[in-house]
């Protein structure tokens, strides 16, 4: 019963945002993202996560993450999730944090100026500290799934900084 209703309420969100102009006017929880289009890249991201979720609990080893893919999910992360949970719970100002994803070439530096505040400034790399690897490896550290080392994630910089993760951006 709860499968056939999962199932069917996943195929007519997916058909509703096929159909509808991702330029169109939908209300989100992010005041400057409140288009069809945020629901369309909201849902992809959501899936691609728990997709990996639930194969890791059945013990499937799953298809690799699309690389443009899960580089978009942590562009996402970094933009709309870090600033929220930072907010949320007063994180404090910190040192900048670099992400590079090696195989897509794109980079960020996420700014922790002060007190539930982030900036992030995109195709720019540096920071504090350096954390690069393949985007589903970033992607899942940064959404606390992986740890560095399990994602394969190489640290340059202050790695003590790494071990401040949860204080400067905690989970959602």
């Amino acid at each position: 019963m709860l499968g056939s209703w999962v199932q069917a309420g996943t195929a007519s969100l997916a058909a509703q945002l096929r159909s509808t102009d991702p330029d169109a006017v939908c209300w989100s929880w992010v005041p400057l993202r409140q288009t069809v289009g945020f629901w369309r890249r909201r849902m992809a991201h959501e899936t691609l996560i728990h997709r990996w979720d639930a194969e890791l609990g059945a013990g499937i080893v799953g298809q690799p993450m699309e690389p443009t893919v899960a580089a978009d999910g942590l562009d996402e992360y970094l933009d709309v999730f870090a600033a929220v949970t930072r907010e949320l719970n007063g994180s404090p100002a910190g040192p900048s944090i670099g992400f590079r994803c090696t195989d897509t070439g794109n980079e960020w530096l996420l700014e922790l100026p002060a007190s539930g505040v982030c900036a992030l400034t995109r195709d720019r790399f540096g920071g504090a500290v350096q954390l690069s690897g393949r985007a589903e490896g970033l992607l899942l550290v940064a959404w606390g799934r992986l740890s560095l080392e399990g994602a394969g994630v190489a640290v340059s910089g202050d790695d003590s900084i790494v071990e401040r993760w949860t204080e400067l951006l905690p989970p959602m």
